[in-house]
């Protein structure tokens, strides 16, 4: 018989935390998972999920638990509701938080994301899934581009 596994999920729109436990060899090991839940917004944060996600790690923490966070790009709205509220700041936040965590942490990241990229795994690199990179932030420039000629942010980024 194989392992013995669980989950404890909680899906609050597009994002989605779970704990998992796994019995292997007589030993539960726990993980704390962090997701988008593509069944909502198609899986897109806004800033109040970039705020969140951090306490979960926060929590998972307390109780010794390593963290996977398991994003893709675009995965943070781009709209001018998410740049009032402070879009940028929120995901640097939430790396931030993440990178401080004294547990470990293994983000592993999809697709492709702006060609200007910065890590933002400041300790360690992004493990990249074909092509898979990351970035932070929505340059001031691109957002211009893309409003004056109607495109979304991923066309202006080619």
């Amino acid at each position: 018989m194989g392992p013995k596994k669980s989950f404890l999920g909680k899906s609050e729109g597009p994002l989605y935390m779970a704990e998992g436990k796994f019995e292997i060899g007589g030993l539960t090991r726990r993980l704390g998972f962090i997701a988008q839940n593509h069944k909502s917004q198609n899986g897109v944060w806004y800033p109040k999920h970039h705020r969140k996600a951090p306490r979960w790690y926060v929590f998972m923490l307390h109780m010794q638990c390593p963290g996977n966070p398991f994003m893709d790009t675009p995965g943070a709205a781009a709209d001018a509701e998410a740049n009032l509220q402070n879009q940028s700041h929120s995901i640097s936040f939430f790396i931030s938080e993440m990178a401080n965590l004294q547990l470990p942490v293994v983000g592993v990241v999809f697709g492709g994301g702006y060609r200007e990229v910065r890590s933002p795994w400041p300790r360690q690199p992004p493990a990249p899934v074909r092509e898979g990179v990351f970035n932070t932030i929505h340059p001031k420039g691109l957002s211009n581009i893309a409003r004056k000629y109607n495109l979304s942010w991923q066309e202006s980024a080619k």
